[in-house]
C-alpha cells in the first residue's frame, strides 16, 4: 500500500487532463512539426560542428579535438545541449545561409 496518493476523484480527474493534453497538446500536428524541425535543427548542427569544430567559438574548439572522433561529439553535444531555442536556430542561421556573414 503507498503511504501518500491521490483520492479516486483526484486520480480520475488527473488521468482526463492526462489525456486531454495528450491528445490535445503533445500530439498535436503543430507541436509534432516544430518538434521534427527542432530535430532536423540539432542534427544539422551536430553533423556541422562535429565535421568541423574549428566553428566552434574558441573556448569549446580548444576542447574539441580532431573532427570526427569521440571526444569532439561529446563537447559539440554539450555545447548545442547549452543553447536555448533561439540560440540553435540563429546558429543554424549562421552555418547555413549563405548571405550571414560567419
Amino acid at each position: 500500500q503507498p503511504v501518500i496518493a491521490f483520492s479516486q476523484r483526484m486520480m480520475e480527474a488527473n488521468l482526463a487532463i492526462r489525456d486531454f493534453l495528450f491528445h490535445r497538446m503533445y500530439r498535436h500536428w503543430r507541436v509534432n512539426r516544430a518538434m521534427q524541425k527542432s530535430k532536423r535543427v540539432s542534427q544539422l548542427l551536430f553533423q556541422l560542428l562535429h565535421g568541423g569544430p574549428q566553428m566552434l567559438p574558441d573556448s569549446w574548439s580548444a576542447r574539441a579535438g580532431e573532427a570526427g572522433s569521440a571526444a569532439c561529439a561529446l563537447v559539440v553535444c554539450d555545447y548545442i545541449a547549452g543553447m536555448t531555442d533561439r540560440y540553435a536556430l540563429e546558429e543554424h542561421r549562421r552555418l547555413t545561409d549563405p548571405n550571414i556573414p560567419g
